[in-house]
């Protein structure tokens, strides 16, 4: 499965590995874009902030189940928080690689 295969309205998980701590964030596709290859999903917020998974040494992977399937993994995905023309925040999420069975 590709990244841009999923559906808006999906639930999908952050998986953030910083050093040897792991975190993960529940988060919404809002959109796909097939032919750029990228997806844009609901931004994670602290407060009134949004987080930011840009820095040395933090690498987010996201994982997606789709019905009673096996969890799908996209493995060291490129995320970038951005402002909407609407003025909302979102992530940016594009992968090449096709995902794993997690």
């Amino acid at each position: 499965m590709r990244i841009e295969e999923l559906l808006p309205g999906q639930k999908v998980t952050l998986m953030v590995n910083i050093g040897d701590k792991n975190l993960e964030f529940e988060t919404t596709v809002q959109e796909t874009y097939p032919r750029k290859r990228y997806i844009l999903l609901d931004p994670v917020m602290s407060g009134d902030k949004a987080v930011s998974f840009k820095g040395k040494g933090i690498l987010v992977h996201l994982i997606v189940t789709i019905g009673d399937d096996k969890p799908h993994l996209f493995k060291n995905v490129a995320i970038l928080l951005q402002k909407k023309l609407d003025g909302n925040l979102c992530y940016q999420v594009s992968n090449m690689a096709e995902s794993v069975i997690f």
